[in-house]
């Protein structure tokens, strides 16, 4: 008989909200690159426009000790009139970008930022700003999103 269908992803990505996430840890140094990386992979760079899906994969990047304090390419850059836009076409929200000013030739990244005050000390993943071509030293990696597979599954008895 046939299986309920079933929302899934491919081995080695997640699911989060019925898309699925991909995280390179290659260091890709140019925004472009890591776009390409993910049309390659059938997909785009993540458009995490959404607290629950930027929590949700800072769980998942946590976890993955080499990319713990790494910036990680998602689908944004900036654009004319100091707005950023995701790699769909649409803008990103400012319920989930604390930048105000976009910068030329910046792209957008997760990244781990420390919060704290004289009571408490918060570390949370946000987006932020970087330039889309990284020179320095440290790596720098990507999400990739797609959305995930309504698979119907052979069960036998």
């Amino acid at each position: 008989f046939f299986a309920d269908s079933a929302v899934s992803c491919r081995p080695g990505w997640y699911n989060i909200d019925n898309k699925c996430f991909f995280i390179s840890i290659y260091p890709f140094g140019r925004w472009m690159r890591a776009r390409y990386h993910c049309q390659r992979l059938g997909g785009r760079l993540a458009i995490t426009n959404d607290n629950a899906t930027i929590a949700r994969l800072g769980y998942i990047l946590q976890n993955i000790n080499d990319v713990a304090f790494w910036p990680i390419y998602v689908g944004a850059s900036a654009v004319e009139d100091r707005r950023w836009m995701w790699v769909d076409n649409t803008f990103v929200s400012t319920n989930v970008w604390t930048g105000t000013q976009s910068i030329e030739n910046t792209c957008g990244v997760l990244e781990k930022m420390v919060y704290s005050n004289s009571t408490w000390k918060s570390m949370v993943w946000h987006l932020n700003q970087r330039a889309c071509t990284i020179v320095l030293s440290f790596q720098i990696g990507s999400v990739c999103e797609k959305p995930a597979c309504k698979c119907s599954a052979f069960m036998y008895r």
